[in-house]
């Protein structure tokens, strides 16, 4: 990344790939289904959650430091790391850089019943990804016919959907409005328009079956989908900002 040679003008810069990432036994799809239960799926799970992964860090922190505290970086599930380990080990931390991913730890003073809730946090979101919506129509206003015509194709096919390759369930409307979140990344809006244009079946006299979802498009899809190849993602991940209601 491109903070790391700026950083590394005053810090030692130590890339950590927490448990179950990168290099530190990643979860994978295939790997869970070696266990042949849910429980014995989500039992295994509970072991790549931010506590442990917090004490992995304390664990190694003498290696690095001598013992002395160090500066922490956290971007997106890295922020909520860096929450766990001021909680439990705040004398470890000499400072700690948030650059995004900051969990709702109490009420502003007079807020209402619903401030300070995953669901307060995510209505300003959705708020935002509406913004982030109109400047991808303006930077592809032609986009805006295609999805269009994918959201009717699908509605019409109801709940059934249109079923992906190599058996990754179905196609429907709330899943394809779900790659959305590449709103987020950098690229993403070239990402987006690119799965777009091979969205309809193109016929060999060079017309296009716009009753037909291409399969290059449900495989494009399907390959830039976070549970695919990275199911810890979608099943610790993303319910970070739960806070214990259902």
């Amino acid at each position: 990344p491109g903070w790391v040679a700026r950083a590394a003008k005053d810090y030692v810069v130590v890339l950590f790939d927490q448990r179950g990432t990168g290099l530190s036994t990643p979860v994978t799809v295939d790997g869970l289904l070696t266990l042949a239960t849910p429980e014995l799926q989500a039992a295994y799970l509970s072991y790549f959650r931010a506590d442990s992964i917090v004490a992995d860090l304390e664990a190694i922190r003498p290696t690095f430091t001598d013992g002395k505290p160090w500066s922490l970086l956290g971007q997106s599930y890295g922020g909520f790391l860096i929450t766990r380990y001021a909680d439990v080990a705040s004398g470890a931390i000499e400072n700690a850089f948030f650059t995004g991913g900051i969990p709702i730890t109490a009420k502003p003073p007079g807020a209402s019943e619903e401030e300070g809730t995953a669901e307060s946090l995510y209505r300003r979101l959705a708020t935002r990804v509406i913004a982030r919506s109109d400047r991808f129509y303006a930077r592809y206003p032609e986009d805006a016919a295609v999805v269009d015509k994918v959201v009717a194709l699908l509605r019409s096919k109801g709940d059934a959907g249109v079923p992906m390759p190599d058996g990754h369930g179905v196609m429907t409307v709330r899943r394809f409005a779900s790659f959305g979140i590449h709103f987020g990344f950098a690229g993403g809006f070239d990402s987006l328009h690119a799965l777009l244009q091979t969205a309809f079946l193109p016929r060999p006299d060079g017309t296009v079956d716009e009753t037909t979802l291409s399969d290059t498009f449900l495989r494009r899809f399907a390959a830039g989908e976070a549970w695919v190849t990275n199911p810890i993602y979608v099943l610790l991940h993303e319910s970070i900002y739960a806070d214990g209601a259902p």
